[in-house]
């Protein structure tokens, strides 16, 4: 019997010693970053891409007013907020916009005005060996999106911040089990700056030295064969196109004034700075006493911003997806169809 308990208690320890050896293999990306995802697409891409089905958002949002009504709402600073320094909120923003008695909720999911972005206060870690990428979520705001009079993007205004716990989800509420979406990580950048100000550090961005530390390994070690990557409809990246991350020499072909094509060589190198945004592949549940929003990042894709021969800015490309499990992979493709 002696035997068996002894036999017993260092199975126990072995166990946890190996739990605590994995979770030190976690190093943090950052404490707090806070960004918007676009969770209504207004049916403009397909209904992967940044957007959660119509049913399972009104009920999280309708989850969000409830607990505004119910005297757990802070703004940005931490400061109790109601439902009528919401609504005054509203009008401070866009003199435009009207309501009545209506009920706040039914005033927001009304044609009159949609909430059609989350904002979120995260904390990000991940495994340094297989990149494996965790989000805790702190806070999550619901936002108003503005547009000028060509239908563009102004302004995105969250109008309250619910806290949430960090302890396990109890019974989840399944919000989506497949969201394509993305998250700014530099917001020193022409087109954020555009959009949100002058912002502080924890706005779309976090510290420079990490976020480049992060990007650079990940692309080294896809480079190097270290890392399974695929391209962007989820085909295994080629010996040749991984290795096309290193740096190296092209050739373009320019005409002269005869028309004869003149090789030019230059250099194509993807620096640390070029990194400006994560896209992810995620799996969205949450639990309402305690509230709590938990997120499964199944991959993540790191994107470069793309200049043209001007600098003007002309978008992101994704670089390339790193998948952590290969069963999630199966059932992103049985989803996306590009």
């Amino acid at each position: 019997m002696n035997n068996r308990i002894f036999i017993l208690v260092a199975l126990m320890v072995f166990a946890f010693s190996a739990c605590k050896e994995k979770e030190e293999k976690r190093e943090l990306l950052t404490e707090r970053i806070e960004y918007d995802v676009t969770i209504d697409n207004e049916e403009s891409m397909e209904s992967f891409l940044n957007n959660v089905d119509a049913g399972d958002r009104l009920a999280f949002l309708e989850f969000l007013f409830n607990e505004l009504s119910a005297g757990k709402a802070v703004d940005a600073y931490g400061n109790s907020v109601d439902e009528e320094a919401v609504k005054n909120l509203l009008i401070e923003v866009d003199t435009n916009w009207f309501y009545d008695k209506m009920d706040l909720f039914q005033y927001i999911r009304s044609e009159m005005n949609k909430v059609r972005v989350l904002r979120f206060r995260e904390k990000w870690t991940y495994n340094p060996e297989t990149y494996s990428f965790y989000k805790e979520v702190i806070a999550v705001a619901p936002a108003v999106v503005l547009k000028d009079s060509d239908r563009v993007v102004s302004h995105i205004v969250p109008l309250f911040w619910v806290n949430c716990d960090t302890v396990d989800a109890k019974k989840p509420v399944l919000i989506t089990d497949l969201i394509i979406c993305d998250a700014l990580v530099q917001n020193n950048t022409g087109e954020t700056v555009k959009l949100y100000g002058e912002s502080p550090g924890f706005l779309h961005s976090f510290d420079a030295s990490k976020r480049e530390k992060f990007f650079m390994d990940l692309k080294d070690n896809v480079a190097s064969h270290k890392l399974n990557a695929y391209d962007y409809f989820f085909k295994e990246l080629g010996v040749s196109e991984a290795e096309a991350l290193n740096d190296h020499m092209d050739t373009v072909y320019v005409p002269d004034t005869l028309g004869n094509l003149i090789p030019y060589e230059y250099e194509v190198k993807i620096l640390p700075q070029d990194f400006t945004r994560l896209k992810f592949v995620e799996k969205w549940e949450y639990s309402t006493n305690p509230f709590v929003f938990k997120k499964t990042v199944m991959v993540i894709n790191p994107s470069v911003s793309v200049f043209d021969d001007l600098g003007e800015f002309q978008g992101y490309r994704p670089l390339f997806w790193i998948v952590f499990d290969t069963a999630d992979l199966e059932h992103i493709k049985s989803v996306v169809r590009f």
